[in-house]
């Protein structure tokens, strides 16, 4: 039996070792929700963040994931898509309201918000463009663009509601930071909020 130079045993040792990926918030996300979500919305080339709500803003430049698991075949259904200017607070608000569990979300600032299929550019207001994708979901909101018209938070769209993704593109006036939270309502609403800083 040939016996391998130590240095070459090194290299292959290293090869095979797994990339080592971080803790908790720093784990680069693989399922497939992140993947759809990079397909769908020409992200800026930057490393993905898995986390849950802290209530801290940041800058989006990199994919932030949230996962939950809901049980399938009970898909959670949007069903509705508020906006709400908090400016005395300093952060403007919108908001998605599922009727039973909250799917996966992932959100990022992107170059083009595009629309789910055909991958035509959406034209939204404001300098800066976020993408938030869920998965599973489905929606009953309905498809429209929305002008805001708040100093931060200028417009939305769905741009996709298709195979158990719904996409979402919003219009942002600067820079964006952000935040996120999750909340229930008493009518049993499940929603997720992003908050825009003013």
């Amino acid at each position: 039996m040939t016996r391998l130079p130590s240095l070459a045993l090194i290299v292959l040792l290293a090869a095979c070792t797994p990339e080592a990926t971080g803790t908790g918030a720093n784990k680069s996300p693989t399922n497939a929700a992140t993947a759809s979500a990079t397909e769908r919305s020409n992200p800026t080339p930057n490393a993905s963040t898995t986390k849950k709500a802290d209530g801290s803003w940041t800058e989006p430049t990199q994919k932030v994931t949230v996962p939950h698991n809901p049980a399938v075949p009970l898909v959670p259904v949007l069903v509705e898509v508020r906006a709400g200017d908090h400016t005395g607070d300093g952060y403007e608000r919108i908001t998605f309201a599922f009727r039973g569990p909250l799917p996966s979300y992932s959100f990022q600032i992107v170059r083009q918000v595009v629309r789910d299929g055909s991958g035509d550019p959406v034209t939204l207001p404001g300098t800066t463009k976020l993408s938030i994708v869920f998965t599973p979901a489905r929606s009953e909101a309905g498809t429209g663009p929305r002008d805001v018209g708040y100093r931060r938070l200028r417009g939305y769209e769905q741009v996709g509601d298709y195979e158990g993704y719904v996409s979402y593109g919003l219009g942002v006036e600067g820079t964006a930071q952000v935040r996120y939270g999750e909340s229930t309502r008493p009518d049993g609403t499940n929603v997720v909020a992003l908050d825009i800083r003013v």
